[in-house]
């Protein structure tokens, strides 16, 4: 009787301790996996800004000009952007 109850108290510890590792590795794959979208959609809206930045500051536009080719140029109408000038740091 003390036998099987050593077994059963070790089995289920050997268990425990495989379920809890396995949870680790998941969550770890998980934040990785998540990581890389997050990282994928940044570098996305990176070259879209570099894009706008590119195509405004090839056509020398005002202050004005840009944000309005920044508001036509929204696919979503709840999208947001700032214009920052870069030598003050401060948004428009």
């Amino acid at each position: 009787m003390i036998a099987m109850l050593t077994f059963v108290v070790l089995y289920s510890n050997f268990e425990n301790k495989n379920t809890t590792q396995r949870q680790i590795e998941h969550f770890e794959n998980t934040t990785i996996t998540m990581e890389h979208v997050t990282e994928n959609y940044l570098d996305g809206e990176q070259r879209i800004c570099d894009v706008w930045a590119r195509y405004i500051n090839s056509e020398k536009m005002t202050i004005e000009e840009a944000v309005s080719f920044i508001r036509i140029s929204h696919v979503m109408p709840n999208a947001s952007a700032h214009i920052v000038y870069p030598e003050t740091r401060t948004d428009y």
